[in-house]
């Protein structure tokens, strides 16, 4: 039975993506992937995001949804879940681009 992995990382998006870019260097990710495995949880998010043109550069925090605390969570990770649990499948949380990340929640 599949677990369902939170995964954070830091990627690069390339031109040819369909992500809608703002010129920054790097993006924040939070994804949630239901797989066996950590390896292959990131295996199917590597994959996934290779797809569309986005490089993972760093993953920087990988847990069960069931293991972490996602009380203080601001990227609605509970939909996302909800979301991959129904269709089995990775699921974003959120994907927003290190400027707009440092404006937003600089002061958080």
């Amino acid at each position: 039975m599949d677990k369902f992995w939170v995964i954070d990382t830091i990627c690069t998006v390339l031109p040819t993506s369909s992500v809608e870019q703002d010129g920054s260097d790097f993006y924040y990710n939070r994804a949630v992937v239901p797989a066996t495995s950590k390896e292959e949880a990131i295996d199917h998010l590597t994959s996934n995001f290779n797809e569309d043109g986005i490089s993972i550069k760093d993953i920087t925090n990988i847990a069960t949804y069931e293991e972490g605390d996602w009380s203080n969570d601001i990227y609605n990770l509970d939909r996302a879940f909800e979301r991959a649990k129904q269709g089995n499948r990775v699921c974003t949380a959120t994907f927003i681009s290190s400027d707009v990340y440092d404006f937003k929640y600089r002061d958080l």
